[in-house]
């Protein structure tokens, strides 16, 4: 299979993971905390609903990666090499899953408060790793994004190592 349409799974797969550990970790606490009211914060809707959009962003990444990874499977099984477009779409979504990743630590990260400025803090480190992934080349979003959209368009990619 093309090194340069696959490799970049190696990275991606890692982002839905960190999240849901943050995700985790922020749920874990919640139950215990009040806010300067005194009111349960597990009791906030807006909580809960933060909670639900990032674990459906995680989930999303997982079933996207999990699509993309199943069918070069069978692809590099059979001995069938990808199509320029589909190679782009494995791009899009491992950039994509990064994405839906940084997007749940984004959505979260607000709840913890200033007690996540902290470097000891599970939701700091997990909100920077994410944000330093989502840098690398092979996983930008807008990058990716782009060479799936040339792609659809019959245009040539901009990196013809896809």
């Amino acid at each position: 299979l093309p090194l340069m349409a696959t490799f970049p799974a190696g990275a991606a797969v890692s982002a839905p993971g960190v999240a849901r550990g943050a995700l985790d970790a922020m749920a874990a606490g919640m139950s215990a905390r009040r806010n300067v009211g005194g009111a349960a914060v597990a009791e906030l809707q807006t909580v809960q609903i933060r909670l639900s959009e990032a674990a459906a962003e995680i989930d999303s990444a997982v079933a996207l990666l999990r699509l993309d990874l199943e069918e070069i499977d069978r692809m590099g099984a059979a001995g069938e090499l990808p199509s320029l477009e589909q190679r782009a779409r494995y791009r899009r979504n491992f950039g994509y899953a990064v994405e839906l990743s940084v997007r749940a630590i984004d959505r979260l990260y607000p709840l913890g408060g200033a007690k996540c400025l902290n470097a000891a803090s599970p939701l700091q480190r997990a909100w920077r790793d994410l944000h330093a992934q989502a840098s690398h080349a092979a996983l930008n979003w807008d990058i990716q994004a782009q060479h799936y959209g040339r792609a659809r368009l019959d245009l040539p990619l901009s990196d013809p190592r896809i």
